[in-house]
């Protein structure tokens, strides 16, 4: 409540409170989250330069496990204050902060389909606001005019370098309880050409996953495709030792 009064949320930021109130996001206790995520919101968009940077620069990291909270409010609250953090102005740290943003940029992108509509509308805010810092004046506009998979596809060719660290966000969402996000993920591996990339591993569980997608169907649907994907991980884990969190 205190937060909510400018004055106060100035008071607080001075006081050095802002590094506690950011641990209190690590919490199990879905309330207590929730509370630092409205603390933090309401004091860093009145804190000066030199307190906010330091804790936006942690922030857009630990935000990213709150994207899955089973809480619709957590997921909404967490994604609007990584767009809030993307706003502020950073004079230094920029490569790291870019760096944060592009590994935020494909969980943004998979909760646009979220089951909770004002969650979904969060992840548009939030990846347009990405798509700014990082001046993909493309991916930028296709998103603004709703052309969501050429986004898609404009974010690999944007991102060549990255689709390794694309699968593994992508194979992890297969995980997801929400059946629309593992709908994109499995749409999203589609659209990863990675059959020629440097990595052995990456260009032969792309042209693994590229046939299982062409017999599936032209369309797979998740539930069809899922099983038979997870099968193919487990085989190629067993082969090539994939990280055991991926399968």
């Amino acid at each position: 409540m205190l937060s909510e009064k400018p004055e106060q949320a100035k008071a607080m930021s001075l006081e050095g409170l802002l590094p506690a109130v950011v641990q209190q996001l690590q919490d199990d206790d879905c309330d207590i989250v929730k509370a630092a995520l409205t603390v933090l919101s309401n004091v860093l968009c009145v804190a000066d330069r030199q307190t906010a940077g330091p804790i936006a620069l942690q922030l857009l990291e630990m935000l990213l496990p709150l994207f899955e909270n089973a809480s619709s409010c957590v997921r909404k609250q967490s994604i609007l204050l990584s767009r809030d953090v993307m706003r502020l102005p950073f004079k230094s740290h920029k490569k790291q902060m870019r760096k944060d943003v592009q590994r935020s940029l494909l969980p943004f992108f998979f909760h646009l389909h979220d089951r909770d509509s004002s969650v979904a509308q969060a992840s548009k805010e939030a990846v347009v606001q990405a798509a700014k810092f990082l001046r993909w004046q493309q991916l930028q506009q296709l998103l603004q005019t709703e052309q969501i998979w050429r986004a898609g596809k404009c974010m690999l060719k944007r991102s060549r370098s990255r689709l390794e660290e694309y699968l593994h966000q992508s194979l992890l969402y297969l995980q997801s309880p929400q059946e629309p996000l593992r709908e994109v993920a499995v749409r999203f591996i589609a659209l990863q050409n990675m059959e020629s990339d440097s990595s052995p591993l990456v260009s032969s569980l792309a042209f693994e996953m590229k046939q299982m997608l062409y017999d599936a169907c032209e369309e797979p649907s998740a539930s069809s495709f899922l099983p038979a994907l997870w099968r193919c991980l487990r085989r190629a884990g067993r082969r090539r030792r994939i990280p055991s969190q991926l399968l």
